[in-house]
């Protein structure tokens, strides 16, 4: 078979189009593109490995209404959070993180140590300032039972959860779990399990002490960003590149 009949086919599975349309002319530099090729002209009917790659091009520089942001923060408390002044480089991140959200963004925080508290509950942030007050109050202690806080950032993203919103959990921890579920297999498979419902997961580790293979399992499994933050004070610049990449999403929830 021809490679450009073959990748026409391809693309009209994918896209729901014909193969005419699918190959009609080159991309418009004003839309998200999908451009598909093989590495042979033909198929060989004796059968073998054929490769197809397949890129999206998504446009520049055009200025468009973000999808508004369901998030939960979920932040670790633990003991070892209060070394290189963690915690507090942690709460001046959210503080900013608090005044990029607009009247259709959705916000819930949690903490965690060895215990799991809502500290807000998901919704439009109505009253900024207190929220950072409430924000403020909150020291380290005790042990990281990181799977509880991830499950609960999980449950309060899921209560909104939509096409309408970009639905994602943003878990920070500096340690090892050592409360509650500590199997990094078993974190893996509810991260997974909360993806297939269009719910995404970002990672950071904080320091040098955290379980890293950990860490990036949760990203992988939940499909989204892993990030080593080596010294707290980026903390701020990391949070506010994670709010700059789900503001400009083109495409999420893919399946090919």
């Amino acid at each position: 078979m021809k490679t450009r009949k073959l990748v026409a086919s391809i693309l009209a599975l994918i896209l729901g189009v014909s193969g005419s349309a699918a190959m009609s002319g080159p991309p418009s530099p004003d839309d998200l593109n999908l451009i598909a090729k093989l590495n042979t002209p033909y198929i060989s009917a004796s059968g073998g490995t054929v490769y197809l790659q397949l890129t999206f091009h998504a446009p520049r520089g055009k200025a468009h209404k973000r999808q508004p942001l369901n998030l939960s923060v979920v932040l670790d408390r633990s003991g070892s959070m209060a070394d290189q002044g963690k915690i507090d480089f942690a709460k001046s991140a959210l503080y900013r993180l608090i005044d990029r959200l607009g009247e259709e963004d959705i916000l819930s925080v949690v903490i965690y140590d060895n215990e799991i508290e809502v500290l807000q509950p998901a919704g439009r942030i109505r009253d900024k300032r207190q929220l950072k007050t409430l924000i403020a109050e909150v020291y380290p202690r005790n042990s990281t039972n990181l799977g509880g806080g991830m499950i609960e950032g999980f449950r309060q993203v899921e209560r909104n959860a939509s096409r309408r919103y970009v639905n994602r959990v943003i878990l920070l921890s500096d340690g090892l779990a050592n409360q509650g579920i500590t199997s990094s297999h078993e974190l893996g498979r509810i991260a997974r399990t909360y993806r297939s419902q269009s719910i995404s997961l970002t990672a950071m580790g904080v320091g040098l002490d955290y379980n890293e293979d950990l860490m990036v399992s949760l990203a992988e499994n939940g499909g989204g960003n892993y990030y080593f933050i080596e010294h707290p004070r980026s903390l701020a610049g990391i949070f506010e590149n994670v709010f700059s990449s789900l503001s400009q999403l083109m495409a999420h929830n893919c399946h090919i």
